[in-house]
């Protein structure tokens, strides 16, 4: 590529903004990492907005959390954005996992769209949120992938962009980007380690993630 070919590239990439609708803190880096990281995406905006704060009942450990997370967007060069949502708050007492609460996210929908459009503010959007797939597995990341849905209308993004979490199944038409395994491996235990050590004891969580280090599964529309 010719130097004058290289500046307008340039200019093109400063012209779009990535940003990450993530359930919980830590779907970022097991869904997005690859895509977050990616060289071609080094001159865009780049933002991660996480939907709740993980259940801990000590707020110390909230604290923690939300510290990991930001170090985590620091390495992507990302801002950290957060909507202030606990995750206890999608569910009546007793705590019925299985669903959120009806309607909750209209309290939501405007903050949400309030902070996208902040963020992109001129720029081309690519907005990244949970698959169908993954909302099937798992109620928070349904309630993310719902939020979003509902305010799309309102933003007219240049591209969607949907991954995967929770599941270690994919839709049968989206694009598998493979990882360099050790390194997203290290990181997240490095980054997350107040998560890993709750996902180290549980056989189930541990595979998903060795999985989704070896692979990212995204479904892009425009």
């Amino acid at each position: 590529m010719r130097r004058e070919e290289r500046f307008f590239d340039g200019l093109r990439r400063q012209k779009r903004c990535f940003i990450v609708i993530s359930p919980h803190q830590d779907d970022e880096w097991l869904g997005c990492y690859q895509m977050l990281l990616s060289r071609s995406q080094r001159l865009w905006k780049k933002a991660v907005i996480y939907i709740t704060e993980s259940l801990y009942p000590d707020l110390r450990e909230y604290t923690t959390r939300r510290t990991e997370s930001q170090k985590a967007c620091n390495y992507f060069g990302a801002t950290y954005h957060a909507l202030g949502l606990k995750e206890e708050q999608l569910f009546k007492k007793p705590y019925n996992q299985q669903t959120y609460i009806p309607n909750l996210g209209n309290s939501f929908q405007g903050k949400l769209l309030k902070q996208i459009k902040k963020i992109q503010g001129t720029k081309d959007l690519y907005l990244a949120f949970p698959s169908s797939t993954d909302a099937e597995g798992h109620v928070v990341h349904k309630f993310a992938r719902d939020l979003t849905l509902n305010i799309i209308s309102s933003l007219n993004p240049r591209k969607l962009i949907q991954y995967t979490i929770y599941s270690t199944e994919h839709p049968s038409n989206s694009r598998i980007i493979r990882v360099k395994n050790t390194l997203k491996y290290y990181n997240f235990k490095r980054f997350y380690p107040t998560q890993w050590s709750v996902i180290e004891k549980d056989p189930w969580a541990l595979q998903v993630v060795q999985w989704h280090c070896n692979f990212e599964y995204m479904e892009a529309t425009t």
